[in-house]
């Protein structure tokens, strides 16, 4: 899909399955906006999950909480112009933002990321892979988190 905006919506209670039941799921998306929304509640998923999208995509000014995790960004490699900025993530199940499984170059700015996880797993964002890379993590507030963790094998990451 191309030219995809889904905006000012509240979207909550979806899904009984981790690997497919989000609150906005984006795949294959090229040129796709998630602006202003609020996902809330769903528990076995990502209140966002952005996967396959390569091309312009811009997560901002949302609002994530009760989700299993708050923004999911997947299989992003090479991606050009991926942002996720200005969102606030807290009180999600696992982590505030989880990057798996060849994120990166995703731009990560300005966000507000709190109070999310368990006792086992609380991370503000957490990259999940050795091959989450060339991300920029930069002027994000990351409070009563476990903050920002590794490679899946809770290595840090330095942050500029």
């Amino acid at each position: 899909p191309i030219n995809i905006l889904v905006q000012n919506c509240d979207i909550s209670a979806n899904g009984k399955d981790a690997s497919a039941d989000h609150g906005i799921y984006f795949a294959r998306v090229t040129n796709g906006k998630i602006l202003n929304n609020t996902c809330y509640d769903n528990t076995f998923g990502g209140g966002i999950k952005v996967r396959l999208s390569l091309l312009n995509i811009l997560v901002s000014g949302n609002k994530c909480y009760g989700n299993l995790d708050g923004i999911v960004m997947s299989d992003t490699s090479d991606g050009t112009n991926v942002v996720i900025s200005n969102n606030l993530l807290y009180q999600n199940t696992a982590n505030g933002m989880r990057l798996e499984n060849a994120a990166t170059y995703i731009s990560i700015l300005h966000n507000t990321i709190v109070n999310n996880g368990t006792a086992t797993s609380k991370y503000g964002v957490m990259f999940y892979a050795a091959n989450a890379l060339n991300n920029i993590l930069k002027n994000n507030i990351i409070f009563q988190d476990a903050a920002v963790t590794g490679d899946g094998s809770n290595q840090p990451i330095r942050c500029a």
